[in-house]
Order: structure tokens, then sequence, then C-alpha cells
């Protein structure tokens, strides 16, 4: 293979961000649905290869950016990788998970772990209950 044959190899391979994402995506649908864990699996590592084919410049791009299109985009790849690896937690492939959940919070998505409910972001807590006294006396209305 030539020097220009070389260089432009590994761009047959790179997919766009919406690109990627609609290609995990329907990888994501399919693991969900898969009758055995070893098709999900398979279906699971399609998705991380789609998400991985985001080249490299442009991923440095939309990590750096402000733009409201670029932080939905993100926030879409995060969430997906995170998705994908609660997928992989669910099918006991822990190590696989963990490189998602940090591909996540890379995006800026959520961060995850052990122990901690998938379904929650880790910097969210649930809130205490208001005390209502409390509400009724910041009112400075009379007790009834």
């Amino acid at each position: 293979m030539d020097m220009l044959g070389s260089l432009f190899l590994p761009l047959r391979n790179v997919l766009s961000p919406q690109a990627a994402l609609e290609d995990a995506n329907a990888h994501l649908e399919n693991a969900r649905k898969a009758k055995s864990s070893e098709l999900a699996l398979t279906y699971c590592n399609e998705a991380q290869k789609a998400l991985a084919r985001i080249r490299r410049s442009v991923k440095k791009a939309l990590v750096s950016s402000v733009s409201f299109e670029d932080l939905a985009i993100r926030n879409e790849i995060a969430s997906t990788y995170f998705e994908l690896g609660e997928l992989l937690e669910n099918l006991k492939h822990r190590d696989k998970a963990r490189t998602c959940y940090e591909s996540s919070e890379k995006w800026g998505g959520r961060v995850q772990e052990p122990g901690r409910s998938p379904s929650l972001p880790n910097h969210i807590a649930s809130p205490p209950a208001p005390d209502p006294t409390v509400c009724l006396s910041a009112l400075n209305l009379p007790p009834t």
C-alpha cells in the first residue's frame, strides 16, 4: 500500500457523532431484546465499536465546545456510554462496564460507583423531606 493510501485508510472507519449514535443505539436496542447473554454481549461490543469510531479530532472539538447543539450531542454520547455500561454490568462484565462508565464521564456524563443505583447520577442525592414547620415560620404566618 502506498503512503497516500495508508493516510486515508483510517478515515473509512470514521463516523460522524450522529451516525455513531444512531448505530450504537440500534445495537443497544438489539442487545436489550437479545434472547441470550452471548448475543447481547455481541451487540454491546458493536455499540462500543460504533462510539469508538467518532474521530479523535471531532471528540476534542465536541468536548471543548459550548454550543447548544454540541452539548446535546455530547450528552447523548455520554448517556449512550452509560446505558452501555448498565447493560454490560447486567451481563456480569463489570470491567467492560467500568470502561463505559469512564467514557461516559469523559464525555461529561454520570459517574457510576459500585453498589450505587445506576439510575441516579452520583452527585445527586435524594433530598430530605422538607420540615413543614420551617416553611411556615419562614412565611411569618401565625400558627393555626
